[in-house]
């Protein structure tokens, strides 16, 4: 016997499956940088330089950002009140995990096809991390940076070591007392620095490594953006002190 189905039941069927897909949608954080790349351009005799902005998106899904905050979460907490060397393996901890994140892996391509100078490459994920809004907050992941928007100087120096090191860099993190910086290795020194006309460095291994300021939105600094081979004032006098570690 045939049985025939009728055509109310069919479109009820489909008003239904409307209305319950979107709520087992995945949910995906999006956020765009403006980064800015500068190319020689060249007509018989002249040349100058074009200066364009480029926009790189990372997106994160929920399921990922819930799954490495718990991770996180379940590992230090919302721990803020430990030395920063005492907490030097969680930073370790954070970049190594943190550079086989797609969203990470999808910075980098964009990126790599936007420079192939390293220390613009460099300088360009600077500018990214000031687009963030700096506010204490507990070291974490890069993508729950992504996500949150805001961290301060652990937090933006986890995000950009994060990924230098996803892009085949060397890094180092400059841990001194009370504040965390990067240091990435170039093959030739930088030269493009806003605050000195000599890089900063220091040398861990046999291997120069150029400070790369994060925390530019720290109120107690004039500067915003710092380029690689700069440093804050302050901190001058204590990077020879201070503790190197690779990651």
């Amino acid at each position: 016997m045939n049985k025939t189905v009728s055509f109310p039941f069919i479109i009820s069927i489909m008003f239904l499956a409307v209305l319950i897909t979107p709520i087992y949608a995945e949910v995906q954080y999006t956020r765009s940088f403006i980064v800015t790349v500068t190319s020689e351009q060249t007509f018989f005799i002249w040349k100058w330089n074009s200066v364009e902005n480029k926009t790189v998106t990372a997106t994160v899904s929920d399921e990922d950002y819930r799954f490495w905050q718990a991770e996180r979460v379940r590992r230090y907490g919302e721990e803020r009140y430990r030395s920063y060397l005492e907490f030097a393996p969680e930073y370790k901890w954070l970049i190594t995990v943190g550079v086989q994140h797609d969203a990470i892996k999808s910075i980098v391509t964009q990126l790599q096809s936007y420079f192939t100078n390293d220390e613009d490459y460099v300088n360009a994920v600077l500018l990214m991390v000031h687009q963030f809004t700096y506010k204490e907050r507990p070291a974490k992941f890069a993508i729950e940076t992504i996500v949150d928007g805001v961290g301060d100087c652990d937090t933006f120096s986890v995000f950009v070591a994060t990924i230098l090191k996803a892009s085949g860099h060397q890094v180092v993190l400059i841990l001194y007392r009370g504040h965390l910086e990067v240091g990435v290795h170039l093959d030739t020194a930088p030269t493009n620095m806003v605050t000195t006309a000599i890089p900063y460095s220091i040398i861990h291994k046999g291997v120069t490594y150029y400070v790369c300021e994060c925390g530019g939105q720290n109120p107690n600094w004039a500067h915003d953006y710092w380029h690689i081979g700069d440093i804050p004032p302050d901190l001058i006098d204590q990077l020879p002190k201070a503790y190197i570690m690779s990651v």
